[in-house]
């Protein structure tokens, strides 16, 4: 599912990568069906793109950002791939094309790979096949304890974290506002061969036609972007003017906040 791999056509919109809190719960975002869209979906086999900022370092531990949730409109059937609209931070292992990616976030989507046809909470994780790991696992999208996204555009604190929990042997582990999400993924050090060497923060979706990003009337934000290095120091990461890449630049706009250099907002220009 994303820079790190996902069999499946995607478009992306990289950011970056915020502390932990807490948020009030409303109601949740309910769907029957997941168009909400006015634009037909893709039918070309290009469905590929990015926009935004990685950090790259070796040996880092951790990565954090504060996320705005939007129930983002989805293109209309019928489609040629896959539909959907996520928003997600993520360490991942090198080959970034391959499957070595951990990530959590929020996802919206109307077909295969959907855990549910409302806005939810996930998690994901896989790895190459490796002789320590065996066969190449995928990274798929499984529904997160903290279960649908309320709604209000409510902004979440996501945090994955490669933590010593059986030492010696480290796992990674998802939190959203500070709630625990997964059961721990594997070892990184034993199932991507390079270790962690990069965090990541997308929007990203599975057909050109769906929205990345938040609405011309209300922009999506990440901020305190911040990674952890490898001596256990959260590390700010910061910029200035448009996000160093966007391959959609037509409809998508990523631009750093002049006045907080570690946030960036993002949206979709068609919605």
């Amino acid at each position: 599912m994303a820079m790190g791999g996902m069999a499946r056509r995607l478009t992306v919109l990289l950011i970056t990568l915020a502390t932990v809190g807490t948020v009030q719960m409303a109601a949740p975002v309910a769907r029957t069906v997941g168009y909400t869209g006015s634009h037909s979906c893709d039918s070309s086999t290009s469905h590929g793109g990015a926009m935004g900022v990685a950090a790259p370092s070796s040996g880092m531990l951790g990565a954090q950002a504060s996320i705005r949730a939007f129930d983002a409109g989805l293109c209309k059937p019928p489609f040629s791939g896959s539909s959907g609209s996520l928003a997600w931070i993520g360490l991942v292992g090198q080959p970034t094309t391959g499957n070595n990616i951990y990530q959590v976030g929020y996802a919206v989507c109307q077909n295969d790979g959907c855990a549910q046809t409302a806005v939810y909470y996930f998690y994901a994780y896989g790895w190459d096949q490796s002789a320590t790991c065996g066969a190449a696992k995928g990274p798929s999208v499984v529904e997160a304890p903290r279960g649908l996204v309320p709604s209000g555009n409510p902004i979440d604190l996501y945090k994955v974290d490669k933590e010593l929990r059986s030492p010696p042997n480290y796992s990674l582990v998802a939190y959203i506002d500070g709630a625990q999400q997964n059961a721990t993924a594997p070892n990184p050090d034993r199932c991507w061969p390079s270790g962690i060497n990069q965090d990541q923060s997308f929007v990203e979706t599975w057909d050109t036609q769906d929205q990345g990003g938040g609405t011309v009337a209300l922009h999506q934000s990440f901020s305190s972007l911040k990674y952890e290095n490898s001596a256990s120091s959260w590390v700010s990461i910061t910029g200035s003017g448009t996000c160093p890449t966007n391959s959609h630049t037509t409809y998508w706009t990523c631009n750093w906040d002049p006045t907080q250099s570690d946030r960036l907002y993002d949206w979709d220009t068609r919605y």
